[in-house]
């Protein structure tokens, strides 16, 4: 791979200095091969972003950083390579945190309306982060959890209590 600098350019062996700021990969791509063409034939290139990504958190089978294989990514497919979201998700309240040049966008998504896929925010970009929030479901199982240890305990304690009542009176 090749970095591009800050004045947007690559070096590249035998082309120097090139310019890529401003081209999308397609116009990048066919431009390498026309330069490249003189040296080797019929040359493959691929370009990639490397440092394109994406985060996931929340509710999802394995939060993560995503790279991005295009320059963006639907929220689904995100969703689909963090191991989708959770049986404990809100589907209705994904939060998507965006930086403009204006500072941050905050936006909430609802998976489960059809209006998802005319929305502007269904298109991820690079550095978004996507949070699925937790539903009740998932607070109320662990309070009953809780409970379940907590009267476990309890019901020890008091088993040990008669049994060692049971000694001392015996």
């Amino acid at each position: 791979g090749y970095r591009v600098d800050s004045n947007g350019n690559i070096q590249l062996h035998r082309l120097g200095v090139i310019k890529v700021e401003g081209l999308t990969r397609a116009l990048l791509k066919d431009k390498l091969q026309q330069d490249i063409s003189p040296y080797l034939k019929d040359p493959v290139v691929t370009v990639y972003f490397q440092n394109h990504k994406i985060t996931v958190m929340g509710e999802v089978g394995s939060p993560k950083v995503i790279n991005m294989p295009e320059e963006q990514l639907p929220i689904l497919e995100a969703l689909t390579m963090s191991g989708e979201v959770s049986d404990y998700a809100r589907r209705d309240n994904i939060l998507v945190i965006r930086d403009t040049e204006t500072g941050k966008q905050f936006k909430r998504i609802n998976l489960e309306d059809q209006s998802i896929f005319t929305s502007a925010w269904y298109w991820l970009k690079p550095g978004d982060v996507l949070y699925v929030q937790p539903n009740d479901n998932k607070e109320k199982e662990a309070k009953r959890a809780r409970l379940q240890q907590n009267l476990a305990l309890g019901v020890t304690a008091l088993s040990i209590a008669v049994i060692v009542l049971d000694r001392i009176i015996k």
